[in-house]
């Protein structure tokens, strides 16, 4: 009896093996990133990553690209070469405009110039992005930040 048990474990163990793996790359993800965007008393702004969460997902709508600005920042998806596969346009968040009403009940709109802020993003992640970069519209287009995903 001991043979036959032995018998059968030896032809089980030898029978062909496939590895079970779960493929990510095809499922879309949706990233969101949380940053804290300072400006100094010289006008220099930074920026830092306070928060990166990748879930599973679709954006429902596909915002358009708006005309940058001066001041305006745009968030880049880099692969591990650094060329940009997707790019997203953000209106200057130390900018705000308020509405409010008047003593005589007129509706005005105000546009205030904030020192720091925080505010989030929320992106496609393409499959092979590995880096995620925050640049500043201006003369230089200067980068404020890169980051490792």
């Amino acid at each position: 009896m001991t043979k036959k048990i032995l018998i059968l474990l030896l032809l089980t163990s030898c029978l062909p093996y496939k590895k079970s793996v779960v493929e990510t790359n095809n499922i879309p993800q949706i990233i969101f990133l949380t940053y804290s965007i300072t400006k100094n008393n010289s006008g220099d702004i930074q920026t830092k990553l306070i928060n990166k969460t990748i879930t599973e997902g679709k954006l429902k709508n596909h915002f358009e690209k708006t005309e940058l600005k001066s001041g305006d920042l745009v968030c880049k998806q880099l692969n591990t070469k650094s060329q940009i596969i997707q790019e997203t346009n953000i209106s200057n968040p130390l900018l705000k405009t308020i509405e409010y009403t008047t003593e005589i009940g007129m509706l005005t709109k105000k546009t205030l110039e904030l020192d720091s802020i925080t505010f989030t993003l929320r992106m496609f992640l393409e499959p092979n992005a590995k880096f995620i970069i925050i640049e500043e519209i201006n003369h230089s287009n200067q980068i404020l930040s890169k980051d490792t995903l």
